[in-house]
């Protein structure tokens, strides 16, 4: 096979450019796009001569009458479309890595990015012709009337096509079809960088990204950037404050669909992500990946302040409270403040006396989960936590850090009136209230009031005798 016929067509399209508006006509684009995908074809010159196919002889045909002049302007443009579905037939033949039909286009006119050739051709068509269909609703255009009748579903929620399997309906036939391939298991988008497979070309377009590096969805409030259109919407709910999916059992709102349905499988009980190795389920993927790390002992999230490493997000988050002293959460009952929510849940248990936590045990009740699974290890003689330095056990980690001052002689916890320091957050809190003469603990029967629990506890033995 040469290359000269190719390269002819290059000169008589560049001849046709000069009759038209090249702006708005489609020619220039598919002009662009065949000299990139001839420009793969010449790259794998060495195997050129391989081919035998009778799509090379019909991309030889179709070449010959443009650039034997045999074509007008129109036909030009109809052929290169014919020429470049041969030239991606011969890239696939070669082995050429890549496609024309993921590549990136730009209107020429507008500059607007579209991801598709075909959006290309009928976005290009809406300038050739000066002709749009507006909604009347949200005032988007449309190059078409069917586009513009698909698009209107969008406001009606119109979902005539249905599913065979399952009786899933959808607004759009290819929205169907992609979805078929979930019974299926059909995947026929290939990514042709690590061969991973798609059921959907927009997913594969998504996943390209990841090789590429490339974000072009940019948030106009904060210019953070996103591979995805979706991530972005997500993202931008964190400025508007928007949560549009709702719980239909408690009416609680989310800004995003994968949190509505991770907070349904708290009403339903389900639990569908599964340890590989300790067989425990959990309703999130996230709560499952956590929880691998106490087998893997992997701590990705490091302290930029002090370097302690954490397995948790969450649990980095809060350690950055002890060094900047923030507790945002506030308790509406004694203004108490704290550096974690689920610390400030916890605690307005001991206001209201809930105990949700029963042991299937002895049907003993807790106001944590923490507390409970602490309280389980009493039936099961459980001790996971073991000192390093005398090889005593414990069932609490806190029990364990208390018991190795011991051997440390530490006191990290220091009155602030009179500096005495403490070895347990427990004395000093004990001992601050000889400073204030502060009595928070009342008899329910008598109402006399004393600054500790345990002294409330023996004073409350007097009124059963």
């Amino acid at each position: 096979m040469s290359t000269s016929g190719p390269v002819s067509v290059i000169s008589t399209v560049s001849k046709c450019q000069c009759q038209l508006h090249l702006s708005a006509c489609p020619v220039t684009f598919h002009f662009v796009t065949f000299i990139s995908s001839f420009n793969k074809i010449t790259t794998c010159s060495s195997k050129i001569d391989e081919l035998t196919s009778p799509e090379v002889r019909q991309l030889l045909l179709f070449n010959d009458l443009v650039a034997g002049g045999q074509a007008n302007a129109s036909e030009s443009h109809f052929l290169l479309v014919v020429l470049l579905r041969l030239i991606q037939v011969v890239l696939n033949v070669l082995g050429c890595v890549g496609s024309f039909c993921t590549m990136p286009y730009q209107c020429g006119v507008c500059s607007k990015e579209i991801s598709t050739q075909a959006r290309h051709v009928a976005h290009m068509k809406v300038h050739a012709r000066g002709v749009l269909f507006d909604c009347t609703l949200c005032l988007k255009k449309f190059s078409s009337s069917p586009s513009l009748r698909r698009h209107l579903r969008t406001h009606t929620g119109e979902t005539p096509d249905e599913c065979s399997v399952c009786n899933k309906k959808f607004a759009q036939s290819g929205g169907l079809r992609a979805h078929l391939r979930t019974h299926t298991g059909e995947k026929p988008f290939e990514c042709t960088v690590c061969n991973m497979k798609f059921s959907e070309s927009k997913t594969l377009r998504d996943h390209l990204r990841t090789h590429t590096g490339e974000k072009p969805f940019d948030c106009s409030a904060c210019c953070k950037k996103f591979a995805q259109s979706s991530h972005l919407r997500a993202h931008l709910r964190t400025h508007t404050g928007e949560k549009p999916f709702e719980c239909s059992e408690c009416n609680k709102k989310f800004a995003q669909s994968g949190d509505l349905r991770a907070h349904l499988r708290t009403h339903t009980g389900e639990k569908p992500y599964e340890c590989s190795v300790c067989n425990k389920k959990f309703s999130t993927s996230g709560n499952l990946r956590a929880h691998l790390r106490t087998h893997t002992g992997e701590k990705p999230f490091e302290c930029t302040v002090c370097n302690m490493k954490f397995a948790q997000s969450g649990s980095l988050r809060a350690h950055l409270q002890t060094h900047t002293g923030e507790k945002p959460f506030d308790c509406s009952a004694c203004s108490k403040k704290f550096a974690r929510s689920g610390h400030l849940r916890a605690h307005l248990r001991t206001h209201t006396g809930e105990k949700p936590y029963e042991c299937s045990v002895c049907n003993k009740k807790f106001s944590t989960s923490g507390d409970l699974r602490v309280h389980l290890r009493t039936h099961k003689c459980e001790k996971p936590f073991e000192c390093t330095v005398c090889n005593m056990k414990f069932t609490q980690s806190g029990s364990l850090r208390a018991h190795l001052r011991t051997h440390t002689r530490e006191k990290p916890y220091e009155c602030s009136v009179c500096n005495k320091k403490f070895a347990h957050s427990s004395g000093l809190k004990y001992h601050v209230q000889t400073h204030t003469a502060e009595k928070p603990f009342e008899c329910t029967v008598c109402h006399k009031t004393f600054s500790h629990r345990q002294l409330l506890r023996s004073h409350a033995k007097t009124h059963k005798t």
